[in-house]
């Protein structure tokens, strides 16, 4: 007794020889390439040779559901449009559909992998993804937009000064959000720098200026308020004697050296004009 089966593309997978089990039972075995719907007919010949036919047919189903992914919480201005994104949800079979779901100003139902929102009201909002794969088999995730009002953000600033209290312009000053940049900005002539506008919350500030030591701070703003960090700058390795208040910055360095190895040439020549009088 024989099968021969031909999966949902109608193309022929081949004949197969079905094996007497228990009692009348004959079966068979193979494995499915793909999803949907196989058609089979199997054949009997009888010990005079006469053929017997029959047909049928059986489903192969994905039970295995997706691994959704709303990607990450998000915050920002009222008013903005919020870019949400799905992509990174996951299928052995591909996703076949994303439906966002959320309540702003009344319930709101959004369609496809990166659909976007405006947010007029201020609040947090939960936003539920919904995906589904080929065979049906769906998976949820959620995100959450917290939406801020302009008045509700606040500052950082402070001034960046060497040791002995000078201040350094043109020092980069980088604002970080979890690792990431989100702001930078140069020290102006007295020292100072400003990020206006930053959503409550913790950040990372850290200063570089040539020449100087890099330095970092933790900086937590509150809403409405401004936070102040100043920060000292210090020279990794200043000459041996040397006090840091005497190291000048920028030209005024270089000026600096020329005159010590004026002075160092001077006194070289007295001692040789001293040591010919002895002679």
């Amino acid at each position: 007794m024989r099968v021969e089966i031909r999966d949902p593309s109608g193309a022929a997978m081949g004949s197969f020889t079905m094996t007497l089990g228990t009692g009348t039972t004959y079966r068979y075995a193979f494995t499915p390439t793909m999803l949907g719907a196989y058609s089979f007919t199997v054949t009997a010949v009888d010990p005079s040779g006469n053929p017997a036919m029959a047909s049928g047919a059986f489903v192969v189903r994905d039970t295995t559901p997706p691994i959704a992914n709303a990607g990450p919480d998000q915050t920002v201005l009222q008013g903005s449009t919020v870019k949400f994104d799905g992509t990174e949800s996951t299928d052995q079979d591909g996703i076949a559909n994303y439906t966002w779901m959320f309540v702003d100003n009344g319930a709101k139902t959004i369609f496809g992998a990166r659909p976007t929102h405006r947010f007029d009201s201020g609040g947090t909002f939960t936003v539920t993804l919904t995906i589904r794969d080929p065979s049906g088999n769906p998976a949820s995730d959620d995100m959450w937009i917290t939406v801020t009002s302009t008045s509700a953000r606040g500052a950082i600033q402070g001034t960046v000064r060497d040791a002995p209290g000078r201040p350094i312009g043109g020092a980069t000053v980088r604002l970080l959000a979890s690792s990431t940049e989100i702001a930078s900005a140069a020290t102006n002539g007295t020292g100072g720098y400003a990020f206006r506008d930053v959503a409550p919350g913790t950040y990372s500030v850290q200063v570089e200026m040539g020449g100087f030591e890099a330095a970092a701070a933790t900086v937590t703003v509150a809403s409405g308020e401004t936070a102040t960090r100043d920060f000292t700058l210090l020279r990794p390795n200043p000459p041996s004697g040397v006090p840091e208040w005497a190291l000048p910055v920028g030209i005024a360095a270089v000026m600096a050296a020329l005159v010590f190895v004026g002075i160092g040439l001077i006194r070289r020549s007295r001692n040789i004009r001293d040591l010919a009088r002895v002679c």
